[in-house]
């Protein structure tokens, strides 16, 4: 009779969950349609991306030249990938703000659901991914910059994404190293996502340390190739 009512707790927490989830998303999209409708910068990362993004796609070689003046130093504050994904979501949807928006609102969903993955893998409990999710949804400035074009929300996607790569494979004897793949492309949104790999590797080193060698080693090549490329 115990395990009875503790499984009927279960379920209707789980739909209760289900729902104050579903309620927090519609929600989330209605208070970002006004925001979508303005193409008003609301920050200074918004217009330097959106112009960083026209110049690549004008086929300037931003980290090389300025298009209006001979100046000693790179013009983006960031690297290149973010700004690669506009180009080609432009060239696809049309050049304008609103769009950089949506692509980014996109993929904080898509880390959303990786969080939620992630916390059902370490967890094993079915309602950790769902209340996983919903926590990085309503965290302040997730909801803050979900909506504007900018480097962050793709660069923690990229990052989750080689997170759970790794834990849903750390039991193999290679697969696990691909994980690097999603970690390169974090670091070439954002330079600082660079903390999210440290502190992957950093761990290891007290539990694994070859495990922890042979990922900073496969990143390190990885890396270096594509900066020299």
């Amino acid at each position: 009779m115990g395990d009875f009512k503790a499984e009927k707790l279960i379920k209707a927490s789980s739909v209760m969950l289900a729902a104050l989830l579903v309620a927090g998303a519609a929600l989330y999209l209605l208070v970002f349609v006004n925001f979508f409708k303005n193409e008003a910068v609301h920050s200074g990362g918004e217009d330097i991306v959106l112009y960083c993004s026209r110049l690549l796609s004008d086929g300037y070689q931003i980290y090389r030249q300025h298009p209006s003046a001979d100046a000693p130093f790179c013009y983006p504050m960031y690297p290149p990938v973010h700004y690669y994904i506009l180009v080609f979501a432009h060239k696809l949807f049309g050049d304008s703000l609103i769009v950089g928006r949506l692509v980014c609102l996109a993929f904080v969903f898509a880390a959303a659901a990786i969080i939620g993955m992630i916390a059902n893998i370490r967890s094993g409990d079915r309602l950790a991914g769902p209340a996983a999710a919903g926590i990085f949804l309503f965290f302040h400035p997730i909801l803050v910059w979900s909506g504007q074009n900018r480097v962050d929300i793709t660069a923690l996607m990229f990052a989750v994404a080689g997170a759970l790569w790794y834990f849903k494979f750390e039991k193999s004897r290679f697969a696990y190293l691909f994980s690097v793949v999603f970690f390169t492309l974090a670091v070439y949104t954002k330079q600082t996502m660079l903390a999210c790999f440290a502190a992957l590797v950093l761990s290891l080193l007290f539990s694994n340390a070859k495990r922890a060698v042979a990922l900073a080693a496969a990143w390190s090549a990885l890396s270096l190739s594509v900066f020299v490329w």
